[in-house]
């Protein structure tokens, strides 16, 4: 599949799908290049944001630090849909 082909079938998909297949792409080894990409950026953003080139000059400072927000929320989304634990049915009521 191409990226758009891709892109559009994510698209398609439910949250809950979206979430179960993420889930079991965490299982695959080397969705850990993913992981490691986006923290890089995540990493390069705010770097660049808590630079004093950008001191005086807000607006780049502010989207780097935006940026990285946005990243750094992405990656505890994945946290925690990786690491979620399978719900438990109800229990029975004792007779």
């Amino acid at each position: 599949m191409t990226f758009d082909e891709l892109l559009e079938a994510g698209r398609r998909m439910s949250a809950p799908e979206r979430q179960a297949s993420l889930k079991a792409l965490a299982g695959d080894p080397r969705f850990a290049a993913l992981l490691a990409e986006l923290e890089e950026r995540a990493l390069s953003y705010a770097r660049a944001g808590a630079s004093q080139t950008f001191a005086a000059h807000h607006g780049p400072m502010a989207h780097g630090m935006g940026s990285f927000h946005a990243l750094d929320q992405f990656l505890g989304q994945l946290r925690q849909i990786v690491t979620a634990r399978p719900k438990r049915a109800p229990a029975e009521p004792e007779e």
